[in-house]
């Protein structure tokens, strides 16, 4: 068996506070990760963390992400699946990852999912449809909605994933997961 985990975050940026205000969220990113010491995970957002108008898929640095956005609330979800299966995943994040030139950032997609529209322009993701798409592919986690109207709460209120921590990345990055107290969940 293998352990797959799923970042939800929230920032202090305006990205963030507009996608969380309007969705009645607690958080608006979500991240794929593979290692218990949560030092990189898969998404798509930012390139560059000082431009938040360039984005595409990205293998998120986070000691890099809590430098730029220390006070980044997160929780995190563990989600156990066979060899099989994570080899898959492994094999179409490594698909997709060679030919990474060509996916944008699916800024309308975002827009349209806070009103409930679908926009879905070739090429072009945003983190929960992008999460949600390899997952169901690799036949790991599934939904009741296609990838593009996947969002946070879909995660969040998954049958499958077990919450494992909350509170500030930073925290989780210096002490780990089995020494961090998380905070009440508030949410």
């Amino acid at each position: 068996m293998k352990t797959i985990y799923i970042l939800l975050t929230r920032t202090d940026t305006v990205f963030s506070k507009v996608i969380t205000r309007f969705s009645h969220e607690p958080f608006a990113h979500t991240s794929l990760l593979f290692d218990e010491n949560f030092a990189s995970g898969y998404s798509f957002s930012r390139k560059k963390l000082n431009n938040p108008f360039i984005g595409g898929l990205v293998c998120e640095d986070y000691p890099k992400w809590t430098g730029a956005f220390p006070n980044t609330f997160c929780r995190v979800y563990k989600l156990h699946t066979t060899d099989e299966k994570f080899e898959h995943l492994q094999q179409i994040l490594e698909k997709w990852f060679a030919q990474q030139d060509i996916y944008g950032y699916n800024l309308r997609g975002v827009v349209g999912r806070l009103f409930n529209i679908d926009l879905e322009p070739k090429n072009k993701f945003f983190c929960t449809q992008f999460i949600s798409t390899v997952l169901m592919e690799a036949d790991i986690l599934h939904f009741d909605t296609p990838p593009i109207q996947v969002i946070v709460r879909d995660f969040k209120n998954h049958p499958d994933l077990t919450l494992i921590y909350e509170g500030y990345l930073t925290s989780l990055l210096q002490e780990g997961i089995q020494d961090v107290v998380p905070l009440a969940a508030s949410y």
